[in-house]
């Protein structure tokens, strides 16, 4: 009988302490599930905003772009891309065009096309030539990059309408100039380099 008793004893302390812990983990799941409905709606909104343009570049007057490019790829693409150009590709490519001459831009270029073209969507050493060119008259020091714009009155059809093409502009932290790209944006998911970066003419 002493044994029996001990045992129902244990299985009561055992099912106390099931029920202990089972009162525990509902209590902190109704918590987790008061705190996601207390979010407001701004910043739910705020929350899907962040979760969609990390790693994107969203340029001011973005909007325009939707009016304007009647194309197929789509416009993540080109965000993507924009964030790629601005925190790596043209930090990396000042350095190494920094007081180089035309014989050591054609070697750059022959060394890296690959690079390049993934990057930029440059494919000849005329373009890339006046890139550099265009670069090097721009006194970056590994400067943070604070924002993008897109010129709303540069608009235009480009490469026998392959393209829609405008020019965007990126700002840089202490820098006293803007810089100005033509962005060439691929209508056809056919066509390829589907984004082009190059000088303004």
């Amino acid at each position: 009988m002493k044994l029996t008793k001990k045992k129902v004893l244990i299985v009561l302390i055992i099912l106390i302490i099931l029920f202990v812990i089972i009162l525990l983990v509902k209590n902190y799941l109704e918590d987790n599930a008061n705190q996601a409905a207390n979010l407001t709606d701004e910043q739910l909104m705020v929350q899907q905003v962040e979760d969609y343009t990390s790693d994107k570049v969203i340029p001011k007057q973005f909007q325009t772009l939707y009016s304007n490019y009647e194309g197929q790829n789509s416009k993540n693409d080109l965000y993507s891309s924009l964030n790629n150009l601005v925190y790596d590709y043209l930090p990396n490519l000042f350095n190494q065009i920094n007081g180089i001459n035309d014989a050591q831009i054609l070697n750059l270029f022959e060394n890296n096309k690959s690079e390049i073209e993934e990057n930029l969507g440059i494919r000849n050493i005329e373009d890339f030539t006046n890139l550099v060119k265009y670069l090097q008259t721009i006194k970056f020091d590994n400067n943070e990059f604070e924002s993008s714009e897109i010129d709303t009155e540069s608009y235009r059809s480009a490469g026998q309408g392959s393209y829609l093409s405008f020019i965007i502009k990126l700002k840089y932290e202490n820098l006293d100039q803007e810089i100005n790209l033509r962005v060439f944006f691929a209508n056809m998911t056919s066509t390829d380099p589907e984004i082009i970066y190059s000088v303004v003419e």
